[in-house]
């Protein structure tokens, strides 16, 4: 995980779906969990879905952004993208699988260390 920034009190979280549609070696995840996140109590309310049409949207970390997520939880560790990430505000928590609960709760334990 890189460099900590302050954040604000609600946090917009992105974690792929990996569910049935789970294809490794096949490139970046398309269809996202965004979940708002309180980082005071690590609860979380809202949740949507949304998907990442990189033909038409462009890169994941652009896409991201204009979502206006400030993390993302993933499996995979990629050293350029996460500088990439970390460049445009996104903290990354790696090496998380499971369902929906157990990964923001990894996100909010990696937050408290």
């Amino acid at each position: 995980m890189g460099a900590k920034t302050a954040l604000p009190e609600k946090i917009k979280v992105a974690v792929p779906f990996y569910g049935c549609l789970f294809r490794p070696g096949k490139g970046m995840e398309k269809i996202y969990f965004v979940v708002e996140v309180e980082r005071n109590s690590g609860s979380y309310g809202k949740v949507s879905l949304q998907i990442w049409n990189s033909g038409e949207e462009g890169g994941l970390v652009h896409w991201l952004s204009r979502q206006k997520i400030q993390g993302l939880v993933c499996s995979d560790r990629h050293k350029g993208f996460e500088t990439a990430l970390l460049r445009n505000g996104i903290r990354v928590c790696w090496g998380s699988e499971g369902e929906l609960e157990e990964m923001i709760a990894f996100w909010n334990r990696a937050q408290a260390a």
